[in-house]
């Protein structure tokens, strides 16, 4: 059975298709029986409500304003290894 499939490239057509159709998108491929037996249902094997119910949690955590904290943080962490080396 043929399943199409589509590869976009552009973050912001990503980010477009993730936001508008996030209970339209099934991750079908092969993987995420074995993922869910590895992690559980994940964000990263989970579909539809359970997917978009995770990604309400997890969004707060990857804004631009937090990212960059965390990209401060990790600069000043790296730099104080790299002393210790």
């Amino acid at each position: 059975m043929y399943l199409p499939r589509l590869a976009i490239t552009e973050p912001k057509f990503a980010g477009e298709v993730l936001e508008l159709s996030a209970t339209k998108i099934s991750r079908s491929f092969r993987e995420v029986p074995l993922m869910q037996r590895i992690i559980g249902t994940s964000i990263m094997a989970a579909n539809g409500a359970e997917w978009q119910s995770q990604h309400r949690i997890l969004y707060r955590a990857f804004t631009p304003k937090s990212v960059q904290t965390l990209h401060e943080k990790m600069s000043t962490e790296i730099e104080e290894v790299r002393s210790r080396l």
